[in-house]
């Protein structure tokens, strides 16, 4: 699984342009739509468009979207809790509505800044949510290795700037609808390494 979420320097170069609200190159990337960062029907549709970033990187990488369960197993670092690392405050972990207002303004903050969980991984807490290679649905268990959902709504893992400290853990999800991006949500990518 990748480090960092992907900032808007990467996007950039794969995409040829920074589609992010608040622009930042060393910040996550967000405002993005499922078409462009992944489109195609997960899982029962392998053919990702070309167009889209993970369709662009993915023959030369093998990179897709992390599944539900990917995500929370990589969230949690073999920890047991709502939080990866018990010791230390949120504060340390993510950036989430109680400590991202530094520059005056709510935003997301640069990628890495925050403590890593025990696996190295940053920003699992807070900063931007993370779009899940899944549609949503509210009855599903994220430990199931294929959800079905509805088709309109992709899941997003983990808080962002914008909520409180107590929803930046490992159980918080949501639906997003396709069609659309927002400024708090972006993506980190993983290699399946069966297709």
């Amino acid at each position: 699984m990748s480090v960092f979420e992907i900032p808007q320097k990467q996007w950039a170069t794969v995409m040829g342009a920074n589609l992010s609200f608040n622009t930042v190159d060393d910040h996550p990337v967000e405002s993005v739509t499922w078409e462009e960062v992944r489109g195609g029907f997960w899982p029962i549709d392998f053919l990702i468009p070309q167009t889209s970033f993970v369709g662009a990187v993915r023959a030369s990488t093998g990179l897709d979207l992390p599944s539900e369960a990917q995500w929370k197993y990589a969230f949690r670092a073999d920890s047991a809790g709502a939080y990866n690392v018990t010791s230390q405050p949120i504060d340390n972990l993510g950036w989430y509505v109680g400590n991202s207002d530094g520059s005056g303004q709510h935003s997301h903050q640069e990628v890495g800044t925050g403590m890593p969980n025990a696996w190295g991984l940053y920003d699992m807490h807070g900063n931007v949510s993370e779009i899940c290679g899944e549609w949503f649905n509210e009855a599903c268990l994220a430990d199931s290795t294929a959800p079905q959902g509805s088709l309109d709504e992709v899941v997003l893992r983990g808080g962002s700037y914008l909520l409180p400290g107590i929803q930046c853990r490992s159980a918080n999800r949501a639906g997003l609808w396709y069609p659309i991006g927002i400024n708090y949500a972006g993506f980190r990518v993983v290699v399946n390494l069966v297709q």
